[in-house]
């Protein structure tokens, strides 16, 4: 091929040389590619989508809880969707920390917490969907940001310029 288009988040390009699933480049990358990579953070944002038979939660965009050592924050997805969908979302240590529980225990944790937010019995849910960013083989990640101390503009400016080896 006269070109290629390699476009891979993040997560992938941080992956450790000796690690399953490095990617190598031949030639390799430029130092500043490299410096990008390794100075630009990613991050975790796991949710867990519910479906109810009907709404029975106050209308309001989102709803809350903070207990000791988590915080729960929930997208009523009624306004988006029309249909009775709470989406539940983990960031930090505790998305990461939720990866390893199964969907059932994450379903069970999320009708605790509801139950806890409205004050009141809950309806057996439709159905659910879970997300684990952080183990899909193909990101590893669920957004990039940009750290304490780092030239945001430098580093993201060289992660997004396109290489040319003629």
């Amino acid at each position: 091929a006269d070109a290629v288009v390699c476009t891979l988040p993040l997560g992938i390009l941080k992956i450790p040389p000796k690690d399953s699933g490095h990617v190598s480049f031949v030639p390799p990358l430029p130092q500043s590619k490299k410096n990008a990579i390794e100075q630009l953070g990613t991050g975790l944002l796991n949710k867990c989508a519910i479906s109810f038979p009907s709404a029975f939660w106050h209308n309001s965009e989102f709803l809350g809880l903070a207990e000791r050592g988590h915080s729960y924050l929930v997208l009523n997805a009624v306004k988006y969707t029309g249909k009775p969908i709470l989406i539940f979302m983990y960031g930090g240590s505790f998305a990461k920390e939720l990866e390893s529980w199964s969907d059932c225990a994450i379903v069970d944790d999320c009708l605790r917490v509801l139950k806890r937010i409205v004050g009141k019995d809950i309806p057996e849910p439709v159905d659910y969907c879970v997300t684990r960013w952080g183990k899909e083989l193909y990101s590893r990640m669920s957004f990039t940001y940009i750290p304490p101390g780092v030239d945001g503009h430098t580093q993201l400016t060289a992660a997004g310029d396109a290489l040319y080896d003629p």
